[in-house]
Parts: structure tokens; sequence; C-alpha cells
């Protein structure tokens, strides 16, 4: 019996330069601070920078011998790429429908699902590589379940204690915002050598609470008790004024498919703000055996007589890493201490 996936729009190689040629529908913020760099290896080792300064230059007299510079202390970590992957199944009522087709237009619609389903299993791999990326950035751990495949991932990034602060919530009148986050700036310049950080990130919620803050308004506009809403313009010009990185709103949420239902899992938590650098690490991409040890995502078409069935699975053998712990700062307004 032949196979949908014999079609020749969706044979194994056809498919597999298709998704190694295909842009992501969507901008995932953290892609940019952990570029894609390739291995050669499922278990790895990583460097860890934990010196951002840069050692001014000596000045020698002529004739003079050359001071040579003392080489940084590189610490190393190992990790192991994770496979990432999931599958799109053919059902026999679309086995049916191809090889039984009432019109032309109903065997090319089940073509034009096909590939709307690699797509979303393309999209789905990106997905979790940012939360992966996210965890590690916002929370310094990661702790992953995938109930389907009951596998879990979990590792946790020795931090150092100078990464976090605390403030009360953003919405108590005894807050100014603007202050904690002058002093969240403060503290990552103190761990990188006056270096400032590239970005603010924080969620909606937090955000509004931030433009809605008595004091923020007070601020602005000279009176908080007229019931004035901050104009985001404001806001931004004001961040600005006060030397704070470019905010960045990350809102975003990956869902992991449950046995009853679907879990949602948010980046980034309400009430917390981070800042961070330009570059943290990187996602490392290593060889995988579907794909004949090539690296980078695959494409396999799996096919089974009994019962008739057939799949088509997109993976990748990958991890991000954070390689630059101390390009992160954390706070966390929702205490009772004051930063």
């Amino acid at each position: 019996m032949p196979f949908i996936t014999e079609n020749e729009n969706l044979q194994q190689a056809t498919l597999q330069s298709y998704i190694s040629n295909r842009e992501s529908e969507k901008v995932r913020r953290l892609a940019k601070s952990y570029p894609d760099e390739q291995v050669f290896e499922i278990n790895n080792a990583f460097n860890i920078i934990e010196d951002t300064g840069i050692k001014a230059g000596s000045i020698i007299g002529f004739d003079a011998e050359t001071p040579i510079r003392t080489k940084p202390q590189l610490q190393q970590k190992l990790v192991s790429l994770s496979k990432i992957a999931h599958a799109h199944h053919y059902t026999e009522e679309e086995l049916y429908k191809y090889f039984n087709p009432r019109s032309e237009a109903e065997s090319l619609k089940i073509i034009q699902d096909a590939f709307m389903s690699i797509n979303a299993l393309d999209e789905g791999i990106e997905d979790t590589k940012e939360y992966i990326r996210a965890q590690m950035t916002y929370n310094g751990k990661l702790e992953l379940e995938d109930p389907k495949s009951q596998v879990k991932i979990g590792f946790e990034f020795d931090l150092p204690e100078e990464t976090f602060m605390q403030s009360n919530d953003f919405a108590s009148d005894d807050v100014n915002p603007i202050e904690a986050l002058e002093q969240l700036v403060e503290r990552y310049q103190e761990n990188n050598n006056q270096i400032a950080p590239a970005y603010m990130v924080m969620n909606r919620k937090t955000y509004n609470k931030i433009r809605r803050n008595k004091n923020v308004v007070a601020q602005l506009y000279g009176n908080a008790s007229d019931g004035r809403l901050v104009r985001n313009e404001d806001m931004e010009t004001m961040f600005a004024d006060f030397g704070l990185p470019t905010l960045e709103i990350d809102d975003n949420v990956t869902i992991i498919e449950g046995l009853t239902e679907d879990v949602r899992h948010k980046h980034l938590e309400d009430d917390k703000v981070v800042m961070h650098a330009e570059q943290l690490g990187n996602t490392l991409i290593g060889p995988a055996a579907d794909n004949n040890f090539a690296i980078g995502k695959y494409v396999v078409n799996v096919q089974d007589r009994d019962p008739i069935s057939e799949k088509t699975i997109v993976g990748e053998v990958t991890i991000p890493v954070l390689k630059n712990p101390k390009g992160v700062v954390i706070l966390e307004a929702k205490g009772n201490d004051t930063p």
C-alpha cells in the first residue's frame, strides 16, 4: 500500500530542505542573546565568563620589556544536549481521503494541512528552546517536565548572591519603582566593572504597576491625585532620562501538551524585573542520529503497516547554556525589604 509521505512534496529529502531553510514566524527575544553554536558531541564542556573587565594597556619606556597580562581563570561546566522532537500523525481518515479523493482539492488540502502541521512542529521546537533560555535568564535555573514523554530536565546555575535584589510591591505607595530600578542598574554595574546592562525586561502586568504607581505619576506630572494615566511615551522618556536600559516586555507563554489538558508556563513571572547583557550564552546544536548524525534540525517520515499509519517527526538535538551569569541581575518586587 502506498503512503501519503511518498508524495513528492512530503518526501523526507524535500521536507529536510524545507525545514533547513524555513524562517520562524515570530521573534523570540532571547534568541539574539543565545546565538546558535554547533557542537560535535552530546556531552560538552563550556567556559563560564567570570571577568568582564578589560585591563588597561601598560605605559612602558622605549627599549623596556613588555609586561605580560595574567590570564583570566576559566570555570568550566558540563552539559548534555537534549533531544527535542514531536510528530504529525496522519489519521486513517486522511489516508482514505488522500487515496480516494472526491476532488483534487481534497487531496491537496491534506498536503497543505501537513505543511501547516510541520510548521507548527518547527515553531514548537523553537518555543521549547526559548523557554529554556528564559528560565536560565529570569530564574537562573531550569525545571521542565513533559507529562507525555515523562522526561524531566532540571539544572541550576550557581548565580552569585549579588544577582538578586528585593523590593516592596510596585503597587505600594511607599515604593518608588524608579529608585528601585536605578539601584538594580547600580548593582549590575558593580558586578560588571561599571558596564551598563543592555536590556531591562518585565511582563506587562509589572510594567503597568510601575506606570500606575503614585510616585511615578507625581514624578512625571507633579500631581498623583488627579487619576491621570501615564502614557507609554512618557514612560520611555522617563526611563531614558534616568539612564535605565532599553525596556522589553516579555509576556510569552510556552504551552506543554499534558495528558488531560495543556500546561501553560509563563516565561517571566509577575513582579519581577531582569536586567541583562547583550550576550549571555549560546544555544548548542549537535548531531542527531535521526539525521545521519548531521547537525541541525531533522525531519523523519515513519511508516507502519500494522496498523497502517504514518507520521512525520521534526526534531533537534540542542540545549541553550548560560555562559555569562554575571550578565544578569534580578529584582523581585513582592517582598517586604527595600533594595
